[in-house]
């Protein structure tokens, strides 16, 4: 799940464990730009 600030990750978790979903855990991390960039254009060989 990708969210777009840190207060989006806060409520997220708020309202799932209101809405009585059990989480077994809840980790945040930091994509970078590189990861990013691969997500989009793939693995393409450039010459």
């Amino acid at each position: 799940m990708v969210l777009a600030g840190e207060e989006d990750e806060a409520r997220i978790l708020r309202e799932l464990l209101d809405a009585g979903v059990t989480v077994r855990g809840f980790t945040v991390t930091k994509v970078s730009l590189e990861d990013i960039f691969i997500r989009v254009y793939g693995h393409q060989n450039v010459a």
